[in-house]
């Protein structure tokens, strides 16, 4: 299902993700669009509406023009407003187990326990609070689009093989702001 969002007040993204499990915002030309999975976009459209992102039925994406190159991400920061680039963000959650032993590991050589702060973040992992997801970004946008100065730090260009386009490129907590900057910034 996809559904175009629109921030209404304030915009926190972020916590509402932690209701879904995989997600994909795009975002084309100031708009902002998120593709989910039918079963669960009753409780995302909920969770959206209470950090304050209104989430409406869209037919289909805006169209790419066919001379636009695709390029890899490598961080959050958003496209500045003018490239007229297609820029996708894939957020798979990572399973509970896997971030929890991470947090919980000794550290030291095993000589000291976790920390205070990170049994605090696996607390709040299970009760649900917050989630961890890894993300994947891709966009599409002229030659001179991503020859310009902010877009070079963020994209690299797909030349030979875009296998790499779903491949993680790093994690992304619901804590912070970091995907709801990048959707609406």
């Amino acid at each position: 299902m996809l559904l175009r969002l629109v921030a209404l007040s304030g915009g926190r993204v972020d916590a509402a993700l932690a209701a879904v499990d995989h997600v994909v915002l795009t975002r084309r030309d100031g708009a902002a669009y998120a593709e989910i999975d039918e079963t669960a976009a009753a409780a995302f459209v909920r969770s959206l509406a209470y950090a304050g992102v209104r989430a409406e039925p869209c037919p289909a994406l805006p169209s790419l023009t066919p001379a636009a190159l695709a390029a890899r991400g490598v961080d959050l920061e958003p496209l500045p407003a003018g490239t007229h680039a297609l820029d996708t963000l894939r957020l798979d959650r990572v399973a509970l187990g896997l971030v929890t032993r991470e947090l919980l590991r000794p550290r030291l050589f095993g000589l000291l326990g976790p920390a205070e702060r990170a049994r605090a973040r696996c607390r709040e992992l299970i009760r649900g609070d917050h989630a961890t997801f890894e993300w994947s970004r891709t966009a599409w946008a002229l030659r001179t689009a991503l020859r310009a100065g902010r877009a070079r730090r963020s994209l690299r260009p797909m030349l030979f093989s875009q296998a790499t386009a779903g491949r993680p490129a790093g994690r992304v907590t619901t804590e912070g702001a970091a995907v709801g900057r990048w959707l609406f910034g």
